[in-house]
């Protein structure tokens, strides 16, 4: 599956309350294209109920893209 799907699949997942699978998406988009922002802004935008230190590094690599 492409990079670009699997982020689309991730933010639809976060629109139903699916952080979890959200997470996985982004996670498997990430090993393909370390560098994909838009996943990166998405793992953020998951990860911000659980860690804001953890979204905060995510937000941070997105802007080194």
């Amino acid at each position: 599956m492409s990079p670009e799907a699997l982020n689309d699949f991730g933010y639809l997942f976060i629109e139903k309350y699916n952080l979890t699978d959200a997470v996985g998406c982004f996670r498997d988009c990430l090993k393909i294209n370390p560098t994909f922002a838009p996943a990166l802004l998405g793992m953020a935008l998951a990860k911000k109920y659980e860690s804001n230190a953890e979204a905060e590094n995510y937000v941070r690599a997105a802007l080194k893209v």
